[in-house]
């Protein structure tokens, strides 16, 4: 296997174990909890390329099926988000050339539209509820908007300290 093949698949790895594990660090705050994941899903689409950042965060839903949710996963309001991790990663690793901040907050929504019609789905049609939109909006999005302003900076952050150790690889 060619070294820079071995660097990207360990440097996959680390991402969707970080993903994984900052599951962990949750916030119950409703159907959806606040956690530290979406820091690790823009870093991945930051620092990997395309196949390997939403690599990333297919190894991260297998290892929430296999070690959190079960087969149950499909049915769970966070479900939605979970397959968003892929999308955004794959996004924000194609478009990092392009203007961080505004690529990062087009990810978000992405995330967000992917993850809150699931939950809309999962709530209306799997748990018998008969919300409105509006109040799964309300549900899962506007407790999450200034919490993930703030995971966008963290998520900078990291990437301006860890991306020119990364270039030298």
């Amino acid at each position: 296997m060619e070294k820079k093949t071995t660097f990207w698949l360990v440097l996959t790895s680390l991402l969707a174990s970080l993903t994984f594990i900052s599951s962990f660090i949750r916030i119950p705050i409703g159907p959806v909890p606040f956690t530290l994941q979406t820091v690790f899903v823009i870093l991945a689409g930051l620092l990997l390329p395309p196949v390997y950042a939403a690599l990333s965060q297919v190894l991260n839903f297998l290892l929430m099926t296999l070690f959190v949710y079960g087969a149950s996963v499909f049915v769970t309001p966070t479900c939605g988000f979970l397959l968003g991790f892929i999308v955004v990663a794959w996004f924000l690793a194609l478009m990092k050339e392009k203007f961080l901040p505004l690529q990062i907050i087009l990810a978000e929504i992405l995330l967000y539209l992917i993850g809150l019609s699931y939950l809309w789905y999962t709530i209306l049609q799997l748990k018998g509820s008969a919300l409105s939109f509006l109040e799964v909006l309300e549900i899962g999005l506007v407790p999450f908007v200034l919490p993930d302003i703030a995971k966008i900076f963290l998520a900078l952050i990291l990437y301006k300290r860890l991306n020119p150790i990364l270039v030298k690889k």
